[in-house]
């Protein structure tokens, strides 16, 4: 199996090239120039995107994977007029120029992720963010080619993917690192509810889109979510760590108000993909964090509020 992997810089593509190169596969990577590459394994085959479509036809044409994973992303919750250009730059341009390059051959099979801040809690369309927004809008590029050009795709809309050594500034990382440094977490009142999965179960979910796409009968795009439909307040996640721990934290529940557009109830409705089912517990995700400390001070992150 060839792979082409985008985003093996991220925290869920470095850990997904270390999945698929253990499996045999033979893993390439398309990078912006000077990417650091340190976390990615030795025998993945790097390819320089320099923002033109000649590199993505060239990196498809020599490397011919059999499937095109397609992760990489420019997010964030509130934008600035600098991050228009960036945002869509990677959200789109990118990403319709690996379809184009896929429609050209000799690759059909697409798996892209999406996010579940594109929905309400109803599954309907609502993005909460420009960077939500662009991630739909891509999806209907993917309908496109799809249609078009005879690719088929998978999206999967990814929750609050956790996991160790986590360097991103995510909900997880910064409550387990108050955990370890006593520090006081000043808090929204808490009651948002999140649907946390392991960044181990993503993977093997990436990883089974694309067994699916290429074994299965399905033809054109379709959207699944990866989710434990078991979704907790954040009270809650923060109670199960406390647990886990053994000790409880420092917390300013209500010092912070809930940001513009707060996802309170992530989607049911979308369909989970099938045939996968998440293996993780939260509780055993969070001990594994817990005795890995794990997560270097010079590479964290800091969001704006929990």
């Amino acid at each position: 199996m060839r792979v082409l992997i985008t985003g093996c810089t991220g925290y869920i593509g470095s850990r997904l090239a270390s999945r698929t190169v253990s499996r045999g596969w033979e893993t390439h990577a398309m990078l912006q120039p000077g990417s650091d590459t340190s976390r990615l394994p030795t025998s993945t085959k790097t390819w320089v995107y320099d923002g033109g479509i000649e590199s993505v036809l060239q990196c498809v044409s020599v490397a011919q994977p059999d499937v095109v994973i397609h992760l990489a992303a420019v997010g964030g919750s509130d934008h600035k007029p600098s991050d228009i250009q960036p945002l869509l730059a990677v959200n789109l341009l990118l990403g319709t120029q690996l379809l184009e390059a896929m429609s050209i051959g000799p690759c059909s099979y697409f798996v892209n992720a999406g996010s579940h801040w594109e929905y309400d809690s109803e599954g309907r369309y609502a993005p909460n963010s420009l960077y939500a927004a662009t991630k739909h809008a891509f999806q209907d590029l993917i309908e496109f080619y799809c249609r078009t050009r005879g690719l088929k795709a998978i999206t999967l809309v990814l929750y609050d993917v956790y996991g160790p050594s986590d360097w991103r500034g995510k909900l997880i990382p910064l409550i387990v690192r108050a955990l370890q440094t006593g520090e006081r977490l000043p808090a929204t009142p808490g009651g948002q509810m999140i649907d946390c999965v392991h960044v181990d179960d993503v993977c093997a979910g990436f990883i089974h889109a694309a067994h699916r796409l290429i074994n299965e009968n399905d033809t054109g795009h379709a959207v699944y979510a990866i989710r434990t439909g078991e979704p907790l307040r954040l009270r809650d996640v923060v109670a199960v760590l406390e647990s886990a721990a053994g000790c409880p934290l420092n917390i300013g529940w209500g010092e912070l108000s809930y940001r513009a557009y707060q996802v309170f109830q992530p989607a049911e409705s979308i369909p989970v993909l099938p045939g996968w089912c998440p293996d993780m517990t939260l509780e055993a995700g969070l001990r594994q964090i817990i005795s890995g400390a794990d997560m270097p001070e010079e590479r964290y992150a800091q969001p704006s509020r929990i």
